[in-house]
């Protein structure tokens, strides 16, 4: 079974004592998500992860309809990809296998070819559609697409039978011109990378405000922590407890209290655990307990020169010590360990408030929006009884809302300019999802979802919301006509173009329209 990108992607992050809390800091997903995808690394033996084994592997169907059907084959039909408005774990489909049976005249090999560029024209960069780096040179990029245009200039097919695929390889051939024509220009090539930044800054803002929170019931008193990374990057330490580490080697679950933690760092460092000498320690710890005298434990040396002879006796000096006395019964013995366990725990939540306010204050005089919103959730899962740090999280989670906004909606401009309308419509609707009073947007993700076959039944929803926020703009009527057009609904458009017209007489584009309909 293939992994899925986001399983590929967490499986990449496992470098053997990784925690799971730290997978969702380092790739900003949420807990449950990671925790499934885990679970199904774990069944497929790629790593070991609590109690979950791998399964059986299942024999592969041998009835003579899939073998010869299998035969037929040369490469995968059905492949995966993600998309922009999916979830992480999701894939779906790239196309249907049915289309590689139309009958034309193009051989096997490059029906498959066409179909796979073509589906994946909407989710790939212009560096992806031409197959080279984003560090490609000049003449790097135009040797790509010569060669890549000799393949899939339509001229090639001239006078052939190409059925659908006429339509899907002159889109491809003009995708192939744009990023060309785009990539070999220092301007629109500076201004795509500009946009390819924003995009990636995005996703990771997204992911950052709509991670999952850890319920209320996973929490325990303050024994959380996070691992050093093995690059030697510290990760935030987060207010989660700790998860039982992700390896590709058996790791059990260890059970106690948690290693010892420098209340300085607030950070906690994960190392494999050595029975015997677990065994050991509680051994002598036992024996320090309850032992029955003082003679039991050695005397330290004292570096003090010897006292001269004839000189007065010191004063008497009363020393105290942190290990119970030897007398002390169990009961009292194991109440003062846990006392002392408690006070250091208390410590290292102290450190991690303290940690996590330096960096919410460095984020926000940086004006890291993404920092910023990290820091301050963490704050609030801390202290869940503090009003003031709830506060502050909400205000830092809707800074970070407003700030993505206006990066979707400067996607969504350059996209609408480019007029790749799907992704302009994604990324509109983004951005109309959290501005609902801007009819501007509102009107626009109207408009690219008609231009891009849409969903037109939210198409509907925010056109009719821009026409209410301002009844009185002609061409917000416009676009919800054209989306009623679209739906096929011809006398809710002609009563929106006619109430335009009277907005707008010398409007020539609204009588066109009203005259079409007649």
């Amino acid at each position: 079974m293939p992994l899925s990108p986001t399983e590929g992607y967490l499986l990449s992050r496992i470098d053997g004592h990784v925690s799971v809390i730290e997978l969702c800091l380092m790739t900003g997903l949420g807990h449950d998500d990671v925790v499934k995808a885990l679970e199904h690394l774990a069944e497929l033996g790629a790593v070991t992860y609590g109690s979950t084994s791998p399964r059986a592997s299942v024999a592969p169907d041998r009835s003579d309809i899939a073998t010869q059907a299998m035969r037929s084959l040369r490469a995968p039909i059905i492949e995966e990809v993600r998309t922009a408005e999916s979830a992480p774990e999701s894939a779906q489909a790239l196309y249907d296998p049915g289309e590689l049976d139309e009958e034309v005249d193009v051989p096997p090999e490059v029906r498959r070819r066409v179909l796979d560029l073509y589906h994946r024209l909407e989710d790939s960069t212009y560096y992806d559609v031409l197959g080279v780096e984003p560090t490609a040179d000049k003449k790097q990029i135009k040797d790509a697409y010569f060669k890549l245009a000799s393949e899939f200039h339509p001229d090639r097919y001239f006078r052939k039978n190409l059925g659908s695929y006429k339509s899907k390889i002159e889109v491809i051939f003009g995708r192939l011109t744009l990023a060309h024509d785009t990539l070999t220009r220092k301007q629109t090539r500076e201004e795509y990378d500009g946009y390819i930044a924003s995009v990636l800054e995005a996703r990771a803002l997204e992911a950052t405000i709509h991670a999952d929170r850890v319920p209320e019931s996973r929490k325990t008193d303050g024994a959380s922590g996070s691992g050093r990374s093995v690059a030697g990057v510290v990760p935030p330490v987060s207010s989660r407890p700790m998860q039982p580490a992700v390896s590709a080697a058996p790791v059990r679950p260890v059970s106690g209290p948690p290693a010892s933690a420098a209340p300085s760092s607030g950070y906690r460092a994960i190392v494999p655990r050595d029975p015997e000498r677990d065994r050991q320690r509680r051994e002598m710890l036992a024996k320090r307990l309850m032992a029955g005298t003082h003679g039991s434990i050695p005397p330290r040396a004292s570096s003090r020169p010897p006292e001269p002879r004839g000189s007065a006796p010191p004063a008497q000096v009363r020393v105290t010590s942190s290990v119970p006395a030897p007398n002390a019964s169990p009961e009292s013995a194991a109440a003062d360990l846990k006392r002392r366990y408690d006070e250091r725990q208390a410590a290292i939540k102290r450190a991690q408030i303290a940690d996590f306010a330096r960096q919410a204050e460095a984020a926000t005089a940086k004006g890291d929006a993404a920092a910023g919103a990290r820091a301050y959730r963490a704050l609030a899962e801390l202290q869940p009884d503090d009003e003031g740090a709830q506060r502050a999280a909400e205000e830092a989670e809707k800074k970070a809302t407003a700030v993505l906004a206006e990066m979707y909606l400067s996607q969504a401009r350059y996209e609408e300019k480019a007029e790749r309308w799907r992704e302009a419509a994604r990324s509109y609707q983004r951005v109309a999802e959290a501005l609902p009073g801007d009819a501007i947007v509102q009107e626009r993700a109207a408009y690219t979802l008609v231009k891009s076959d849409g969903d037109l039944h939210a198409a509907a929803t925010y056109a009719r919301r821009a026409v209410e926020l301002f009844p009185k703009r002609a061409d917000y009527r416009v676009t919800l006509a054209r989306v009623y057009l679209a739906a096929g609904l011809k006398l809710n458009a002609r009563r929106e173009l006619e109430i335009a017209s009277e907005l707008a007489p010398g409007d020539a584009s609204i009588g066109r329209l009203l005259k079409s309909l007649s």
